[in-house]
């Protein structure tokens, strides 16, 4: 199965310039590094997911595993 590194680096923009975010703050948020937002922010192709994942997607309002489903083409699951 393919994965779109470009969808995620959008998705991950897009969702950080909505909530009006830095990346340091975003990565402040998240308990990352700017270097982690940075490199998936890049497009970047990646063997697998870092494991900071998690946190970015909660720091975001995600519910975990949304950037998996963006990855195969979905939108990412609001946290409820």
């Amino acid at each position: 199965m393919d994965r779109d590194w470009n969808l995620l680096a959008d998705a991950i923009l897009a969702a950080r310039e909505e909530k009006g975010l830095t990346r340091h703050e975003l990565a402040l948020l998240a308990c990352v590094s700017p270097a982690t937002v940075q490199g998936l922010e890049s497009g970047r192709e990646l063997a697998r997911l870092p494991r900071a994942i998690e946190h970015i997607e909660e720091a975001l309002g995600w519910q975990t595993g949304s950037a998996q489903i963006i990855l195969v083409g979905g939108q990412p699951i609001p946290r409820g």
